[in-house]
């Protein structure tokens, strides 16, 4: 079976069909596009997650009615031409309340529409899972710095034992110590030295 090279595919390309369609709505010729590309779905993807976190208090909590106003708002501004208000809230009441959210979303492939989805899906868990270890990892070191804690002694112990080590090594003579003497003794017999000490 011969390969089909990789320039053949990009000239097949040329001949694919317009990147997107006309279709009038209401006196509107609204222009919407078949695909967007994977970088751009992450992107879409990204600026879903990102208007739906709320991570207030070291929580991860992705909102999901804040997930569908991102998704349909971004949908529109992605795939056409229809411009929007800035608010999030007021452009989603408008492009539902108005029918285009549904018009836009059911001339848009039902394969692209599911691409999109999953890219939205995967990134979300992704980032949940991120924040999952991420908190793991934080209980461990917080648990081993405790149980670290919990072994050390008191400030009032620390100075009994500071106070007990510098009155051992005031009273500390070496000479009391008889297997050091004992030593000292056998080594300089062994050298020639016999003095005692």
């Amino acid at each position: 079976m011969a390969k089909i090279k990789v320039g053949e595919l990009k000239e097949l390309k040329k001949n694919f069909p317009s990147e997107s369609e006309i279709h009038g709505f209401k006196g509107l010729d609204i222009e919407i596009k078949k695909y967007i590309p994977i970088l751009e779905k992450i992107g879409f993807a990204s600026s879903v997650y990102g208007s739906a976190l709320n991570d207030d208090n070291g929580l991860h909590i992705v909102g999901q009615n804040e997930v569908d106003i991102m998704y349909k708002v971004l949908l529109i501004k992605t795939y056409t031409n229809v411009s929007l208000p800035k608010d999030a809230i007021e452009a989603y009441d408008l492009i539902v309340q108005s029918g285009i959210y549904n018009f836009v979303a059911d001339k848009i492939s039902i394969e692209e529409i599911m691409d999109l989805a999953l890219v939205i899906e995967n990134l979300i868990e992704e980032k949940k899972e991120i924040h999952k270890q991420e908190q793991d990892f934080t209980n461990i070191i917080k648990g081993l710095a405790n149980q670290l804690i919990e072994k050390l002694p008191a400030v009032d112990d620390l100075d009994g034992i500071i106070e007990q080590a510098t009155k051992a090594m005031e009273e500390f003579n070496p000479e009391k110590l008889e297997f050091v003497n004992e030593f000292i003794k056998k080594k300089g017999e062994k050298d020639g030295n016999n003095k005692d000490i």
